[in-house]
């Protein structure tokens, strides 16, 4: 499950504009991705933020 949450964040903060620019405040949000793994992606967006460069 871990790298599935990963691909998203990766692919979520790689271009959530090119993909969603209408949504962009409204997919900003993300609710049904910590309600299934609420740890995960907790940890994952802090490791994940510094390698990306955001």
């Amino acid at each position: 499950m871990a790298f599935i949450v990963s691909a998203a964040l990766l692919a979520y903060m790689a271009g959530p504009m090119e993909v969603h620019a209408g949504h962009v405040p409204t997919e900003h949000h993300p609710e049904p991705a910590p309600t299934p793994l609420p740890e995960q992606p907790t940890v994952h967006p802090d490791t994940h933020t510094p390698t990306h460069g955001h």
